[in-house]
């Protein structure tokens, strides 16, 4: 396996290798000034087929690289305010240096925008779209726009890449709509109204301030509304109900008027879904593969492996702009879920001298609500100082109920313990958050000041309840029966003030100097109380399970850092000293455990970024880091809390210190449609702490904590795609590799024990699409592990989990659509006692009516009724087969009502006018 590994990467580096040509000249102004920022655009003059893009820079010199072309073609230079430029060429084999070309201002239109057909152009580091060069149906959302851009890619989990690089943030008018991931947007913003797509590097917000190169790997896409529409009112309702009383309802209603923004959403449904579906085909069918949703800070896991969730969301955010210096947005968010799941598994525990098998069962059920207020002030006080604050709150009101049986043997099948419990827990928690950013910039470019702060305050308070027998049948231990109230309290109060001061030593190179001042004060109560049968209440005191603990931590980091800023090139060095005064005591069974000490750190960091050539960049970054322990982990008494585990703090451990290091090569080739990616990690620790575990003969554990050094993760990802286009066909094919290598050690039974564990991750997809009317993608997923295993009696253990999957979409006469989404799982070595395979075959068909502002669907899930909840996951300790409840088959049918009205034209004018022109 890891030779056709390095086999493949070696064939997909050796796409990068090419025959390449060079065109290249300088653009001036008619005083002969060289003009930067100029958009060169290469294009086939049969087609307009954008073949390379590049930009002049400060010195008004431009490069493009690209491979010979038979075609006719064109070479066009455009600036807004300057009149555009276009050189034509029979085909393009050999390098080719242009004279200077000068171009001249259109004094006419000097103060105007100037809109043309260029499909694209290049400002600085930003590279925008013209919406309206881009088609897509006039019905279309702005997902399917996306879609049509060259080099933005969305895949089936609706990850979005820009260039090779991951999409983290799309705002609308560089605001975020809803939350900064854009999953909101994507589905529910017409494409109509969007003017420019802008693609960025993302920032943070002291990186926009203050002008610095962005730091991440990551990008940002902005969405540009026409002025002309933005201003309306659009949505979409939808609800809808099936077999087993599934149901599924949602709304969403946005007003636009300027700057002023107001939106709100509701759902509820019970069929594990977020609310708001990813895909108007598939809604959150999705194979059942469960996917991760995000809406305006929410997160929300819907996984069909885990469970059945009934959920209700209530919303609303609101953007607006005051007095042109003010900006702000609102939102507040409701949330409530309910989920039940019956599960059980096997687990092979691994000890030195042999293993005991672990057989659970049980039931659990969560209630959650949660009140979720969020706001974002942002005051430009001058054109200098901007001043940015964030405040948050939440509320958290959680209940959970678990019935749990469980049964530990020894290999031969000797019964060692036995635990059923039954208990159930009442939280309530209120955390505030505050984000503050000043920054003022001063009259030397690079020249600034920074001040920000950042503070969590979070206090819970609780009941749970604990009914549980562990029965021990070695040596004659006694049993441990339990019925008890457990009242707890908790308080967690974080600060952060950091200050920063750049100053310019020349054009390209920059100093700066830190200062950072960190508290964390953390508290915890438990009070234990035993039932008393004769008063029918929780009345005796139970102080082996009571305790009072508070950790303390105060970090004093004062640091200077150097950077270098060029065109194309930037890279960074930081150090820094951390100065940790840390304190922990516990009060428990009448003694005080108490612990204080104090680290002193070094702290680096190294970054390193430069573009080559067209869509061609290299990433990297170091990083020195070093975390004081908890106070669970120092503290020296004894926590009961498991029946079949005691754990016992270590004074003598220290801190945890590695280094962290990250390589990334993206490469996008607009001219033959391609990507590439190439990312390596590797984290090296100095010193970790691990646990130490003792078993007797019943296997109950007591666990301690020790220091190690030598553990080491490497990962690593290399993915390959391109696509081919010849009249209405497109084609696409790629390829995913990614391999992970960790070393876990700890000690079991006193002996350390090494756990190698090797998995590797491989997916190849194929997309076909016949114009508006069929898409065919096919894939296919493997995934490898295996653990290599040191100090044990086992050697090793491997399993291989093999996904197949088939989605097709066939759209007719512009109002049919019919989806189907198949998927087959195998999972392999698992318990005889669980099954290893499923075929999941989901199903939709919808029809558009009323001018397509009404949509009918029906959908089945699970068609064959076979979908269940099995997997198997291997650590460095143990083996575990495990299943859970799903979600099965229902039928469901649906009706969904879209409305809008933009600008100065109804929503019946526009729609008129969309069915004439199709």
């Amino acid at each position: 396996m890891k030779k056709l590994y390095c086999l493949f990467v070696l064939l997909l580096c050796g796409t990068i290798a090419s025959a390449q040509l060079k065109v290249k000249g300088k653009i001036a102004d008619v005083n002969q000034n060289p003009i930067p920022d100029v958009t060169v655009l290469l294009t086939k003059v049969k087609d307009s087929t954008l073949i390379t893009y590049g930009a002049t820079n400060a010195e008004g010199k431009y490069e493009l690289e690209l491979k010979p072309v038979k075609d006719s073609v064109s070479l066009s230079f455009s600036l807004e305010g300057y009149s555009e430029y276009k050189l034509k060429f029979p085909n393009l084999k050999e390098n080719i240096i242009l004279k200077d070309i000068t171009l001249e201002e259109d004094n006419i239109l000097s103060e105007l925008v100037i809109v043309t057909d260029i499909p694209l152009r290049v400002k600085n580091d930003t590279l925008e779209y013209n919406a309206s060069s881009f088609k897509v149906n006039v019905d279309a959302n702005v997902e399917a726009l996306l879609k049509k851009l060259p080099g933005i890619e969305i895949d089936a989990q609706k990850r979005i890449t820009a260039h090779g690089k991951p999409v983290n943030q799309i705002l609308v008018n560089n605001k975020p709509f809803f939350n900064r991931d854009g999953s909101v947007a994507l589905q529910n913003l017409p494409a109509s109204i969007i003017k420019k797509i802008q693609v960025t590097d993302y920032k943070t917000k002291e990186e926009e301030y203050t002008g610095e190169k962005a730091k991440s790997n990551e990008a940002s896409i902005n969405l540009v509304i026409d002025e002309e529409n933005n201003k309306g009112l659009f949505g979409k309702i939808m609800g809808g109900y099936g077999t087993n009383d599934r149901y599924e309802a949602s709304g969403m209603v946005n007003y636009f008027k300027g700057d002023t923004k107001l939106s709100v959403l509701s759902s509820t449904n019970n069929i594990n879904s977020s609310g708001f579906s990813m895909d108007e085909i598939f809604d959150s069918m999705g194979g059942g593969r469960g996917t991760y949703y995000k809406i305006g800070g929410l997160g929300a896991y819907s996984d069909s492996n885990n469970g059945i969730t009934t959920s209700d969301l209530i919303g609303f955010n609101y953007t607006d702009k005051f007095k042109k210096k003010l900006d702000s947005n609102i939102n507040y968010y409701f949330t409530q879920s309910d989920t039940e799941n019956q599960y059980r598994s096997r687990t092979e525990n691994l000890l030195p001298n042999g293993t005991f098998i672990t057989e659970s069962e049980g039931r659990e059920r969560y209630d959650n609500q949660k009140h979720n207020f969020n706001m974002e002030l942002e005051y430009e006080i001058d054109d200098k100082t901007n001043l940015l604050i964030r405040p948050s709150a939440v509320n958290k009101k959680n209940y959970s109920q678990t019935k749990h049986n469980s049964t530990s043997t020894d290999e031969f099948g000797e019964l060692l313990n036995q635990t059923a419990s039954d208990n159930s827990s009442v939280s309530d928690e209120i955390e505030f958050e505050n984000e503050l950013h000043f920054v003022r910039k001063f009259n030397q470019k690079g020249q600034n000041l920074s001040v920000g702060f950042y503070s969590t305050n979070n206090s819970a308070k609780g009941n749970n309840k604990n009914a549980s027998e562990t029965l021990f049948f070695k040596n004659q231990q006694a049993d441990d029966i339990r019925n008890l109230r457990e009242n707890t309290k908790s308080t967690d109060n974080n600060y952060n003030l950091s200050l920063k001061y750049s100053h310019p030593l020349s054009e390209k190179w920059f100093v700066s100097a830190y200062y950072n001042w960190i508290s964390s004060v953390s508290k915890n109560n438990i009070h234990a109380l035993d039932f008393d049968a004769q008063a029918n209440d929780y009345t005796v005191n139970n102080e082996r399970l009571s305790r009072n603990v508070l950790s303390r931590n105060v970090r004093n980091v004062p640091g200077v850092g150097i950077r270098y800023e060029k065109d194309k090139t930037s890279v960074s060095l930081d150090l820094k000293m951390n100065i940790d005064n840390f304190s922990a005591s516990a009060d428990y069974m009448g003694q005080t455990y108490r612990a204080d000490r104090e680290f002193i750190t070094p702290s680096i960091s190294i970054y390193f970024r430069k573009r080559f050539g067209l869509g061609k960049m290299i990433f990297s970054r170091y990083n020195y880091i070093a975390t004081s322990p908890s106070a669970d982990r120092i503290l020296e008494y004894e926590r009961l809390d498991n029946p079949l585990n005691t754990t016992i703090g270590n004074a003598n451990v220290g801190q945890t210190k590695y280094h962290s290091f990250w390589f990334s090569f993206n490469r996008f080739n607009f001219q033959n449609d391609d990507t590439f990616s190439a990312s390596f990690s590797f984290n090296l620790y100095d010193n970790n702490v691990v646990s130490s575990t003792t078993y007797d003969e019943n296997r109950k554990g007591t666990t301690t904590y020790q220091n190690i050094s030598g553990e080491y993760w490497m990962y690593s990802n290399v993915s390959y795609d391109k696509s081919y286009k010849w009249d209405l066909h497109k084609f696409k094919y790629g390829v995913y590799v990614n391999p992970e290598y960790r070393n876990s050690k700890g000690f079991a039974n006193n002996v350390q024990y090494d756990a190698n564990i090797f998995r590797l991750y491989n997916k190849l997809f194929v997309e076909w699409s016949y114009g508006d009317w069929l898409s065919i993608m096919p894939s296919y997923e493997i995934t490898y592990n295996k653990t290599k295993y040191h100090n044990y009696q086992i050697t090793s253990a491997e399993y291989m989990v093999h996904e197949g999957m088939l989605q097709t979409t066939t759209y007719w006469k512009n109002k049919w659509t019919f989806g189907n989404d198949f998927i087959y799982r195998n999972n392999s070595n698992l318990n005889r006692d669980f099954r290893p395979n499923y075929f999941l075959w989901n199903t939709s068909l919808s029809y558009a009516f009323y001018n397509k502002e009404l949509l009918a669907k029906v959908k089945v899930y699970d068609l064959l009724n076979q979908n269940i909840g099995t997997s198997r996951t291997v650590s460095a300790t143990y083996i575990s087969d495990n299943e859970n409840t799903v979600l099965r088959r229902y039928v469901m049918f649906s009706l969904t009502w879209k409305f809008d009205k933009f600008g100065n034209q109804s929503n019946m004018k526009r729609k008129g006018y969309i069915m004439k022109n199709l």
